[in-house]
């Protein structure tokens, strides 16, 4: 005599039961690592540094003329 229906889905509901779980961590951390790691990897999005976009705006406004622009790229590393 095999499985009756009421037998099945008990069985199917503890396997989610023990395995759902689990499953939901991992799917967690996988999302959460992928998320870093292609924010890491996307050249095309450079990181915002305050002290450059202000450099570059006072450049773009006239109030300091290309060599302190330089200067400041340089010495901030850019």
């Amino acid at each position: 005599m095999g499985l009756g229906l009421i037998e099945i889905l008990i069985l199917i509901l503890g396997v989610a039961f023990l395995f759902g779980p689990g499953a939901l961590v991992v799917w967690w951390v996988m999302t959460q690592s992928h998320a870093t790691d292609s924010a890491a990897a996307n050249p095309s999005q450079p990181a915002r540094d305050p002290a450059a976009e202000l450099a570059r705006e006072r450049y773009a406004k006239g109030e300091i003329n290309r060599e302190e622009f330089e200067e400041i790229k340089s010495t901030l590393g850019l």
